[in-house]
């Protein structure tokens, strides 16, 4: 690494580490994550080259919780960062890097203070995407958590300045796939947002089992619903407009 050049910093950057267990480590930092007694072990083993305007990995070598990461990220020109990247990982339980549930937590809540705009007044952050410039894919071999048990996890994220911004969430379970779309045009005074939800083939009963506890229904579910929405709040987002395809 160049910290003399006086365009700024540049060269390589190297992360390398021995095993060792995340979760016992966030722990230990104030921040409980999982149960380590658990947890698989974790690694890096990552390059870097810097360069003023620009960072990119040249390796990409890691476990998290024992499951092999690999891929690449770049990342050019700070001022308006354009992001491209590829990550795949073979498996991953959502339990495990998250604080385990608390028993109660009613008295962490808390009441707004008067005067001030309630959550649902609040405006979202979806302009954001507005002048990002993104192209990104994740990979999960296989994923658990929240009830869900799910193979070949694929999610995608694309935007251009002054384009809307789309993403996609596709993945196996329950005997069928699930796929969620979803793009946002914030070009307006007034974002649009849209989602796009379709079950193909879904075991309905054991899809029910695992996020709500009951198999109140079984059978194979075909399923495609179209959620419109117009917004910056989550007051005006919940009028919408929801559509149900007909074959």
């Amino acid at each position: 690494m160049d910290l003399a050049d006086k365009a700024g910093p540049k060269g390589t950057v190297e992360l390398l580490t021995n095993e060792f267990i995340a979760q016992k480590l966030a722990g230990e930092l104030g921040v409980p994550l999982g149960d380590p007694s658990t947890s698989k072990p974790t690694q890096f083993n990552i390059a870097l080259a810097i360069t003023p305007n620009s960072l990119r990995t040249t390796r990409l070598e890691a476990k998290l919780d024992g499951a092999k990461l690999g891929g690449n990220l770049a990342v050019e020109n700070f001022s308006a960062p354009r992001i491209r990247g590829k990550l795949d990982l073979a498996a991953f339980t959502l339990e495990s890097w998250t604080p385990p549930s608390a028993d109660n937590d009613s008295d962490a809540r808390s009441t707004p203070d008067s005067g001030q705009p309630s959550a649902t007044e609040t405006p979202l952050p979806l302009d954001v995407v507005k002048d990002m410039d993104l192209d990104l894919t994740a990979r999960i071999g296989e994923f658990k958590g929240s009830g869900i048990t799910a193979r070949d996890v694929v999610w995608t994220a694309w935007s251009r300045p002054g384009q809307p911004y789309k993403q996609e969430l596709t993945m196996n379970a329950y005997g069928g796939q699930i796929r969620a779309r979803n793009n946002i045009d914030a070009r307006g005074k007034s974002p649009k947002t849209g989602l796009n939800l379709s079950l193909e083939a879904v075991g309905l009963g054991d899809l029910l089992k695992g996020t709500v506890g009951e198999s109140y229904i079984t059978g194979l579910t075909q399923l495609s619903l179209n959620l419109d929405t117009q917004g910056n709040t989550i007051k005006t987002v919940s009028y919408t407009h929801l559509t149900l395809p007909t074959s």
